[in-house]
């Protein structure tokens, strides 16, 4: 029986009426979009979604000099619309969130999007 690597998760809440996209970046304080169009994670409105790890977040976080990860988040159709180095150089993203690593423990690892 193959062994079973333990899943660590961020949940991301849509409390919205929108699907959206969600990735994360650990290059704060520069929130430059990153070169290569990221992997995103979809979000239906009004859910919640899971980032996944095999690897402790608090250990992903640290690797920033800050600890701070940052969220994006996106329209559902954006890339449909619009190739990423659009995205990336007009900026195309709906909204922008941080959170030092004490932060997201404190909110046990759940970001909310929306109300």
């Amino acid at each position: 029986m193959p062994e079973t690597k333990p899943t660590y998760t961020i949940l991301v809440n849509n409390n919205t009426n929108k699907d959206l996209l969600v990735f994360y970046q650990l290059n704060y304080p520069d929130t430059t979009l990153q070169q290569n169009r990221p992997e995103v994670t979809k979000l239906l409105a009004n859910t919640i979604g899971l980032l996944s790890s095999e690897k402790k977040w608090d250990e992903i976080i640290s690797q920033n000099k800050d600890s701070i990860i940052s969220f994006f988040f996106l329209a559902s159709g954006t890339f449909e619309k619009h190739p990423w180095d659009s995205v990336r150089s007009k900026y195309i993203i709906l909204k922008r969130m941080e959170f030092p690593l004490d932060s997201l423990q404190n909110l046990k690892w759940t970001v909310r999007y929306g109300n």
